[in-house]
């Protein structure tokens, strides 16, 4: 019975991992600090596995779990600066938008992450980010604001 969980963990590790570092990786601005991240909350995930895997969705479990440490390592941390190019070039694949999605508050990032990069509607967003449902409208809107002006900063520079 042990080896099938074992063998179940490893089969949701492997189809979630990705996605996990993807989206975390927007928040942290470092894949490798990403990967930790996500790597961590696996962890936890597999020693609690009994549990988590019983829930109806144990990767909302674990991208909680990554989410509020990278949430917790951005506050720790001086802002550093832009993402590196390829920290969310699987899904998000203008350069532009990759650029100055750095400039966005790491609540901004988180949002607009779970949300349009996780498919998670506004309510799971919230619950992931320990926030209200209004709070998370709020990042979203204030976060696609800043990025429009941003962008069209950059297409006003190139303009010129």
């Amino acid at each position: 019975m042990e080896r099938e969980h074992e063998l179940e963990f490893d089969e949701f590790f492997a189809s979630t991992y990705p996605a996990i570092v993807r989206s975390t990786t927007l928040v942290v601005g470092d894949r490798e600090v990403a990967r930790e991240l996500a790597q961590e909350a696996f962890v936890k995930a597999l020693l609690h596995w009994r549990r988590v895997r019983g829930y109806d969705h144990p990767v909302a479990w674990v991208r909680t779990v990554a989410f509020r440490m990278a949430l917790r390592a951005k506050a720790r941390e001086p802002e550093r600066g832009a993402l590196p190019e390829s920290a969310v070039a699987d899904r998000v694949a203008d350069v532009d938008l990759q650029r100055v999605i750095t400039q966005l508050t790491p609540m901004q990032r988180a949002s607009i992450a779970l949300h349009y990069l996780d498919d998670l509607p506004v309510d799971e967003v919230a619950s992931v980010l320990r926030c209200a449902p209004e709070t998370v409208r709020v990042h979203l809107h204030r976060g696609r604001a800043r990025l429009a002006e941003l962008l069209q900063e950059d297409h006003d520079d190139v303009a010129h």
